[in-house]
Parts: structure tokens; sequence; C-alpha cells
């Protein structure tokens, strides 16, 4: 039998700052008396980083680095092999978590929930230091938050499902994750035992979030960020943030670590975060013998025709290979036409409070996500969760 509740799983390459901090927030979580977890590293570095900097850290910790050329997908997915805890987490070395995850995952395991995600208007992001936004110039060292309730409310995993399978360009959206999420053991060795790797296209949230779909029933969102963004400098979130995150398949350091890249010829050949997810996503598709649908297909194309803009000849190639091309041109106008004034709704938070996401608070001179953590901490304490 286990003897503890959460496994957190952390890939890295290359940010020993970042996840040294990460470590320190998992310190200051045993020393406020939890320690029922256990945090495996997976170190892709070119150097191994070095522990004995960091004194002793009383509670469960594995180490493991390899200086194999090793994909994202790959590295995440050597770490479902130590998820031995009932639940489990997969992290960014620069993101944060909140202490209240443990509560959450005890009242997980109290009402059988199998997975809980942070709701996607539950917006909360730390800037590390040297990060800026095109918007708002300098958000480095500081810390966003917005006004939280708490409310947790458990739906049909098969609305999430309608709903990605649509904008799937969009990243997980409402779907259950591993990445960023909480999910059981159970639901990821039932993903392994029929499809043999947990992760797989090129992004190890939208693909994973896919299957794990398939083999659960309902999902759980809650209204106060547990796991929260973090964007240090070589981050995609810092690239998006600076809008440097569109550029060429092979240009782009995420994509030339995969040794063998299957593109579908019907996803435009250009590295942006929409064609990245719908690659990944129609790739979790063919594994469930499903097919991305054309309305999806136009959808993608519509996101790269107005936010990707510079790549119209890798679209109109993509469509050309496309068959139905007349119902997807039939999408693709709508969704040319439509999309500008839903984003426009999408943004009245941010136009409303001019801080990234929307956010209502900002908490500066924050240097490490240690110290973001536990601000971060210190603001969410007395909020209360309403389970519907």
């Amino acid at each position: 039998m286990t003897s503890h509740l959460l496994t957190f799983i952390v890939p890295t390459r290359n940010r020993q700052h970042c996840l040294k901090s990460l470590l320190d927030i998992f310190h200051r979580f045993f020393i406020m008396g939890e320690n029922y977890f256990k945090v495996v590293i997976l170190d892709n570095s070119d150097n191994v980083f070095d522990m004995t900097n960091l004194g002793t850290m009383p509670f469960m910790l594995e180490y493991y680095h390899s200086n194999e050329n090793l994909s994202v997908v790959e590295n995440f997915n050597k770490g479902v092999q130590y998820v031995d805890g009932e639940f489990a987490c997969f992290i960014g070395d620069d993101d944060l978590i909140s202490f209240r995850v443990f509560e959450f995952v005890r009242l997980m395991k109290q009402q059988k929930i199998e997975a809980a995600i942070v709701s996607e208007n539950t917006k909360a992001i730390y800037f590390w230091p040297g990060v800026s936004d095109r918007r708002w110039g300098s958000v480095g060292s500081k810390l966003f938050l917005n006004k939280y309730s708490g409310k947790v409310l458990i739906s049909d995993v098969k609305d999430a499902i309608e709903l990605v399978s649509i904008r799937c360009c969009d990243g997980p959206q409402s779907l259950p994750r591993a990445y960023s999420g909480i999910i059981s053991k159970n639901a990821i060795d039932r993903v392994v035992k029929k499809h043999g790797n947990l992760f797989g296209g090129c992004s190890p949230d939208i693909y994973s979030s896919r299957l794990l779909a398939s083999v659960i029933s309902t999902v759980a969102y809650v209204d106060l960020p547990l796991i929260a963004a973090g964007a240090s400098p070589a981050s995609t979130s810092a690239a998006r943030a600076s809008r440097s995150d569109i550029g060429g398949l092979t240009d782009n350091d995420h994509l030339s670590r995969f040794q063998h890249l299957e593109w579908d010829e019907r996803i435009p050949k250009f590295y942006s975060p929409f064609t990245v997810w719908a690659q990944s996503y129609l790739q979790a598709e063919k594994q469930l013998g499903i097919d991305i649908s054309n309305r999806a297909l136009a959808f993608v194309y519509a996101k790269c025709i107005l936010f990707a803009r510079g790549n119209f000849s890798h679209i109109k190639a993509a469509l050309k290979r496309s068959d139905n091309k007349l119902i997807i041109i039939y999408y693709l106008g709508i969704y040319v036409i439509s999309l500008p004034f839903f984003f426009l709704i999408s943004k009245m938070n941010l136009l409303l409070h001019r801080k990234p996401g929307g956010c209502a608070f900002e908490y500066t001179m924050i240097e490490n996500s240690s110290d973001a953590s536990q601000a971060l901490d210190e603001a969410i304490a007395s909020i209360p969760f309403l389970c519907k």
C-alpha cells in the first residue's frame, strides 16, 4: 500500500534556478506539516543538478538525470513509471503550487473524484525576472491574481470533449489533465494499459488530456489557483507573452528534439500554439480511432489566419490537402467573421483591469516561484471550497 497521497512529476531541462525554487516550495509544504507526497525530478539538462547545495530535503524526493536527446513528450512519459501515489500532478519547473492542493486532493479521495483542474476562467500567473510582455512591457518579478470563489463544479467529461473537438487548437481547455492538473493513478494506468503511453504528439498536455477523457466520466473544476502558470524567460509561456511563439517547424528547439516527428499534412506546417495543439490532438484522436472533423480544421485555419499572420502559404497548402474543401471553406468563412467578435468579448476583463490575463491584483518584487507560491497561499488561505 502506498504511503503517500500525491506524486509530483517534474520534467526539467537547463533551468536549475527554477528547479531549486520549486524544491523550496515543497520544503515549505513539509515544514507546514504535509508529508504525504513525493517529488520526482526528471532532469534532461546538459549538466547534472547539484543537489548538495540544497541541504537535506526531508520529504520523499527522487532525482533522475538523463543526457539523452529527449523530446519533452519522451521525458514526460519517463515520469509515468514513477507515479505511485493515489494521485499525480505533472508540473513545470517554473510553475506554482498552493499548499491548498493537499486539502483538495483529500476532498477528491473522499468524494471519489478521479480528475480535477483549475477552472479555465481562474486566472493566475507569475512572471519570473526578465520576462517582458508585448502589450504590458516589463512584467518580470510580478504575480497576478484575481478574485476567486472556491466553487467546485463536477461536470460530465463529454461536455469538455464536445467543446475541444472543435476548438482543439486552443489547448486542453476543460479536459482532465495530468499536466498542471490532478489525476488519479488508476486513470493513468487505464490509459497506459490501453494505449501504451500517456503522453504523445508534440505537446504533452492536450494529447494526454484527450486520452484521459476517454477513460473517465466526470471532471471537477475548482475556482481557486491550486496550480498556477509560471513564465520564466526560456519558457513557452514567456514566448507567448512576447509574441515570439510563432516560427518554422525546424527552427524551434521544442520540436527539433523529436527524432521522428510525424506532421499531418492537413495541419499548417509552421510552429505556433495553434498548430502544435491541433497536431497533438489529431494524433490522440487517431489513437481512439477518430479523425479530426471538418469544422475543427476550419477552426484551426481561421485561428492561424487571424492570430498567426504571415503563414498564409502554409494554411493554403494544408487546405489543399484536406478532404471536403467546400465544407471547410464554408466554416472557415464563418469563423473568420465571428472569432474577432468573440475574441474582443473574452478580453473585457483585460480591458477593465489593464493587467495580464485580466487579473485584478498585482504583487511586485517577487524574485522566484517560492516567494510567489507563498504570496499565493496567503491570498487564498481563507477561501473555502464550495462543492455543488
